[in-house]
């Protein structure tokens, strides 16, 4: 089962984190399972190898001898895909626990947060690492004293020996939680590149003013691959990635290095282009989505990035030139970095201002001294988080630039991306006889379950609001649904098949959407449109058919229900009543 089903609060925790890995605590009983968020590739070279590898790595923190850790993804056997953490006294305890266990649960999750794959995984040098981990010590870091430790993590590894590969801790993946969430030999990279960049892109700049693959309306070609357009900036992406295949993945080293230089050179000339075409004229037509928008350069900072998929930091000085030369022939700001890279800085930079500021102090680094260097956020404390955004790749980093105001100081970093006590909410069919522990409810319906026509995880998730009169009161208007894999569909929810058969016959089982959604959310709307007809008006707006009657008093009935056996107070009835009516009468009349 996918952990965003049993557990959908997490798909939050784990929008609020940047990656890494994290033992998780989870349920009453403090069960450990191990996330790990990253890129797709570590999730693809795992599941390949069939596991992946813990270094414990010895390190001093102001003189103080302590640990790090490396987790190995080996896709080359030299020089693997690797995830570098600092390790305070508190998340080195929930690592302890975790690999001191035989067999533990991990589930693998990209870089936008959507789960992959779930797997048990073995641990056969569990009782080798019982014996060590009595001789470990841990201490508490700084964000100065995390950042040593990561750089020295890297040291480390890049001169370890084949002794400390033997050493290494080797986890072994062995049953699958659910059907895998990678997409299969895909030959074309921009099929998972482009949409990722764009989505990413939603963070700092809103969905409404990214768009992928614009049409030129001259001659019908790309314009870019991706496009943010807003009243102060224009974002001009070309990005290079490789073919997600096992032959792709397992290339060795020195070719991927030899593909991502041709490949900046290449998206470095395409660029080129679209900016040259951009200055020639006040304004240029271009298509998107069907229809026609003009884009002018005039008043707005204009920036150009070439985004590939690994950015090997030997090779940045070969691959700086052709983006820098862009910038000596247009006039036009041209950066480069990698997908990671890119995905760590429209985390940290969550709104335009910030974001383009950004860009202009990395551009102006890359021209003080030639070479785009790479940028490292830093460890920040933010709530109760710690992590290393700097920490995913293969080569050392020694031009390292780190934006001003990157780094949140605090006086110590917490290893726990939640406050409180870690997921003590066992929400979604964790037990149909214990009680929530949290006072929102997000279900998370992925798409898997909706093509199989399975409503039962669903189901039996919400339930459990239904426990009894103080958690039915508990839940009124804190529930939320979600459909997990329809990002990159067109459509609009409503107008798949599938996903009106799903919400038909969950309705089936739980009618209760008045009561429990929020109609100040768009939830109950989703709902309606799915189980009544509906006709488009313009966009944005549309208009229910006659069934819509039917609809509303089925689910008065429902409402009714619950006041009645949960002998609830019935001026939340007539409240709920009335915001619903008021609910559906924002939308246009009934047809």
């Amino acid at each position: 089962m996918r952990l965003t089903v049993t557990n959908p609060e997490v798909q939050d925790i784990l929008a609020d984190w940047p990656g890494g890995v994290w033992p998780m605590r989870r349920g009453r009983d403090s069960r450990i399972i191990l996330i790990v968020k990253a890129a797709r590739e570590m999730a693809q070279t795992a599941r390949l190898r069939g596991g992946f590898s813990f270094y414990w790595v010895p390190v001093h923190v102001d003189d103080v001898a302590t640990h790090g850790l490396v987790t190995a993804f080996f896709d080359d056997s030299d020089e693997p895909l690797v995830i570098r953490t600092p390790l305070d006294e508190e998340m080195a305890r929930d690592f302890l626990l975790l690999l001191s266990s035989d067999s533990f649960y991990v589930h693998f999750f990209d870089e936008l947060g959507r789960e992959l794959l779930g797997f048990r995984a073995e641990n056969p040098s569990a009782h080798r690492f019982r014996a060590v981990s009595n001789t470990m010590r841990f201490t508490s870091l700084t964000v100065a004293g995390a950042r040593k430790v990561v750089d020295d993590l890297q040291a480390w590894f890049g001169a370890r020996s084949r002794s400390d590969d033997v050493n290494a801790f080797t986890i072994h993946l062995r049953e699958r939680r659910f059907p895998d969430n990678l997409a299969e030999d895909v030959a074309n990279p921009g099929d998972l590149n482009e949409p990722d960049i764009a989505t990413a892109l939603h963070r700092p700049f809103g969905g409404a003013r990214v768009f992928k693959n614009p049409i030129r309306a001259d001659n019908g070609r790309e314009f870019v691959d991706v496009l943010v357009a807003t009243t102060k900036t224009l974002l001009l992406i070309q990005a290079k990635g490789s073919p997600s295949t096992q032959a792709g993945l397992t290339r060795k080293i020195v070719r991927k290095r030899a593909t991502a230089v041709k490949h900046v050179r290449r998206a470095s000339t395409q660029l080129k282009g679209s900016i040259n075409h951009l200055r020639s004229a006040q304004s240029i037509e271009i298509v998107t989505e069907g229809k026609r928008r003009r884009v002018a350069m005039s008043g707005r900072d204009v920036f150009g990035l070439v985004i590939v998929k690994e950015l090997f930091d030997p090779d940045r000085p070969d691959c700086s030139p052709p983006v820098l030369t862009v910038y000596g022939e247009t006039g036009t700001p041209c950066l480069l970095m990698d997908h990671s890279e890119f995905h760590q800085l429209t985390f940290f930079r969550t709104n335009e201002e910030s974001f383009v500021a950004t860009l202009g102090e990395i551009f102006a680094a890359a021209r003080a001294v030639g070479v785009f260097p790479r940028n490292r956020f830093g460890l920040r404390t933010r709530k109760t988080v710690l992590y290393d955004p700097t920490a995913t790749g293969n080569a050392a980093d020694p031009t390292t630039h780190e934006p001003a105001q990157a780094v949140t100081e605090g006086s110590h970093i917490i290893s726990r991306p939640i406050s409180g006590d870690p997921i003590s909410a066992e929400v979604a069919g964790m037990g149909s006889g214990e009680d929530l522990d949290v006072d929102w409810l997000r279900v998370v319906v992925d798409r898997s379950d909706v093509e199989a026509l399975d409503v039962s995880g669903t189901t039996a998730t919400l339930s459990r609001v239904l426990a009894d009169q103080d958690t039915v009161e508990r839940f009124r208007g804190r529930v939320e649904l979600a459909f997990l894999g329809y990002s990159n569909d067109p459509r609009e929810l409503r107008d798949i098949p599938e996903v009106r058969r799903f919400c038909a016959k969950l309705d089936e089982a739980f009618p209760y959407w008045f009561y429990f959604l929020s109609t100040d959310g768009v939830t109950l709307g989703v709902i309606a449109s799915c189980l009544c007809s509906v006709t488009p008006v313009r966009p944005g707006v549309i208009s229910f058919g006659p069934d819509l009657l039917d609809f509303l008093h089925r689910h008065y009935s429902a409402l009714n229900w619950l006041f009645d056996n949960y002998s609830l107070d019935e001026k939340f009835n007539v409240e709920i009543s009335g915001n619903v009516a008021e609910y559906f009468g924002q939308f246009e009349p009934v047809q």
